[in-house]
């Protein structure tokens, strides 16, 4: 029982092992049908494949073609032509049965390259799905079979059997296939146990086989036009860059320079002015200063003194006190006599001494506006400097900010992409679960239960395992994870796994799984 149990485990790792390269080919041919594009691409990645295949074909069929009797050149012309048409790039297509030869794939007359090439793709995809559920139905029913005889300890030949058909099935080339009766007595079982071990180690590669006419083209086809694109751009940028080597480097090194002023000049100069002046009381802003403010206001007192003293008030202190206050009368009552007849007194009196000690107290007015303003930038200094860095901060910023996001897709690609994956699995698990859960889960549906949990338990190596909480990120976004969250999940994987387990029970899985994860 043991050696069948491991033969059985071996089977189903051999199967799975064929399902991942399956899935792989899967997504490649959805990639090439998500539009005209890839389409394109993809003729032309594979266009020299099909030209030598065209070429080999015709080149055998009008061999044969020529060697038949009574055949004039008229049909020789004809089937030239035929074998020239566009058809024979598609030989994956159904053949035309009313051809000499039978050997023109059936395309209609009025399609173009575009639809030719995407009817291949789906018929490729449509050949993978076919042979990934034939997997999952042969899984599935291994899978229940396990559960079953571990329940009811029911002799192992039916599961000898279902594996030995599995690899008949697989390698239908052998001459001799493996027969198990059901009434084979032990001797003959442990036989056909041994012959299966030996050959079950070429399941999965036999599978494979199968399908070789669905799979992805090779790495070369799939490479040699990118290869060639980024050989070109290669070595255009290497002559390019050669010739204008010294250029390249000047606009470097200018470049360099001007971040760096950039950077001194509207940031850190404007931090530093406002360190000193937090520090040091220091003052970047100002518009006058207050010694020539006092200055201007002493030569009017002077001169508003010496006017009124040649009109007879000799009290200094009295006159000084008024234009302190801004009163200029000892004066206006002058200008205004003065007035009177300007011409004359510009010449012969007083009137242009009155005006010019006018302009000095239009200065000393002037320069107190000025030292109230000088006042209102000292005051608010710290916030003019901080506001002078905004622009340039907001620069930086938002380049530093691209650079990050560019660098976290870079970092978090890998559990971007495998969030995203799981994502995409678990729906495809619930839609499989939409069954009637009074019933048994079919074997189809269960081996393809165990294929997406294969893809999942392949992604949650991307989750955290501490023992402390610990958090998922998804570009910007940081998702929280509960404590263990690798270990819980693969649990709840094994549980949707188990064949032991209904439907409901499933769904019940699939529940807790989305009220644990917040990343679901």
């Amino acid at each position: 029982m043991s050696a069948v149990a491991a033969i059985h485990a071996h089977t189903i790792e051999q199967l799975l092992s064929a399902v991942l390269p399956l899935s792989i080919d899967m997504d490649y041919w959805a990639a090439q049908d998500s539009g005209a594009i890839s389409l394109a691409l993809y003729f032309v990645e594979s266009l020299p494949a099909r030209a030598y295949v065209c070429i080999t074909k015709a080149a055998a069929a009008m061999i044969e073609f020529a060697m038949r009797d009574n055949v004039s050149l008229r049909q020789v012309a004809e089937e030239l032509y035929n074998f020239l048409s566009t058809r024979l790039l598609f030989p994956d297509l159904p053949l035309v049965r009313n051809s000499s030869l039978a050997r023109l794939p059936q395309v209609p007359e009025k399609v173009n390259i575009l639809s030719l090439t995407r009817r291949e793709v789906r018929g490729k995809l449509r050949g993978l799905e076919l042979a990934r559920n034939s997997l999952a139905l042969q899984i599935g029913q291994l899978s229940q079979a396990s559960a079953v005889d571990n329940q009811t300890a029911i002799s192992v030949t039916g599961l000898v059997e279902q594996i030995a058909d599995i690899i008949n099935s697989a390698d239908r080339s052998r001459s001799e296939p493996i027969s198990v009766q059901g009434d084979a007595d032990l001797a003959t079982l442990a036989a056909s146990t041994l012959d299966m071990a030996r050959r079950i180690n070429s399941l999965s590669s036999s599978q494979l086989h199968k399908i070789k006419a669905y799979r992805r083209p090779s790495l070369f086809t799939r490479a040699w036009l990118p290869g060639i694109v980024v050989l070109c751009s290669v070595r255009y940028l290497s002559q390019y860059i050669s010739g204008r080597s010294e250029d390249i480097a000047n606009w470097a090194k200018d470049s360099l320079t001007t971040m760096c002023n950039y950077v001194s000049q509207y940031i850190i100069q404007p931090l530093r002015s406002g360190y000193e002046t937090i520090r040091y009381g220091k003052h970047t802003y100002s518009v006058t200063t207050e010694e020539s403010l006092v200055s201007d206001f002493q030569s009017l007192e002077d001169m508003v003194v010496r006017f009124a003293s040649r009109f007879g008030n000799s009290d200094a202190t009295a006159i000084r006190q008024r234009v302190m206050g801004g009163d200029l009368s000892d004066v206006m009552s002058v200008y205004a006599r003065e007035m009177q007849q300007p011409f004359r007194n510009v010449l012969f009196g007083d009137l242009v001494q009155a005006m010019l000690i006018q302009v000095q107290k239009v200065k000393v007015d002037v320069g107190q506006t000025m030292a109230a303003l000088d006042k209102l930038l000292k005051s608010n200094e710290l916030n003019f400097l901080l506001l002078s860095t905004v622009p340039a901060t907001l620069t930086l910023y938002s380049a530093a900010s691209w650079v990050s996001s560019l660098l976290s897709r870079w970092i978090s690609g890998a559990s971007r992409h495998a969030v995203a994956s799981i994502q995409v699995s678990m729906r495809d698990i619930d839609r499989l679960l939409n069954i009637d859960e009074s019933k048994p889960v079919p074997p189809a549906v269960q081996g393809q239960l165990i294929c997406l949990t294969l893809d999942l338990r392949r992604q949650a190596l991307a989750l955290p395992n501490a023992a402390a909480p610990g958090v998922l990120r998804l570009g910007h976004n940081w998702l929280p994870a509960p404590p263990r969250a690798r270990s819980m999940f693969l649990q709840d994987v094994r549980d949707l796994e188990s064949a032991r387990l209904s439907g409901r029970q499933k769904r019940q899985v699939i529940e807790r799984m989305h009220r644990t994860f917040r990343f679901l």
